[in-house]
């Protein structure tokens, strides 16, 4: 897990800096051919991340819920709470790293239920959990790279 956890850091690390790269106006742009911009990726991540490890353990989640479900799967960009929320987010994605490796050392998640994501990808641990959502946010940072190019 020390591997998983240094990779979920670095990860971070990069959002964080295209997350201070940008002004609050390049953040909440969607550019054409596009259907969400970077701070949506940024949330959905946060989000996603609250459903992998803490929802499917059973676990409260520790985001607010208006965020979980602004930025979950299937949502797409509301530009006012966008640009309300980038503070928020911009706190969260460190915090949240923390909390959650704090949480697994301290055995703070209860049993785990399996699932299958929307890309058919099996987990069936709290470890294999924590490895998907670092496949979940290297996908979302290539399409925020994508992004990046057109705003």
């Amino acid at each position: 897990m020390d591997y998983t956890f240094k990779t979920w850091k670095r990860s971070r690390e990069i959002i964080t800096n295209i997350l201070e790269s940008y002004s609050e106006e390049q953040l909440i742009k969607i550019p054409k051919g596009f259907n969400n911009n970077l701070i949506w990726n940024i949330g959905h991540i946060i989000a996603v991340n609250q459903k992998l490890i803490y929802k499917s353990s059973n676990s409260p989640i520790i985001i607010p819920e208006a965020l979980l479900n602004q930025y979950n799967t299937g949502t797409f960009p509301n530009l006012d709470e966008d640009r309300e929320n980038i503070p928020k987010i911009k706190k969260l994605l460190a915090y949240t790293v923390e909390k959650s490796i704090y949480d697994y050392h301290h055995s703070n998640f209860n049993k785990f239920n399996e699932l299958i994501t929307g890309t058919g990808f099996h987990i069936s641990s709290i470890e294999e959990a924590f490895s998907f959502n670092n496949y979940h946010e290297a996908l979302h940072i290539g399409l925020m790279l994508n992004i990046k190019k057109f705003i």
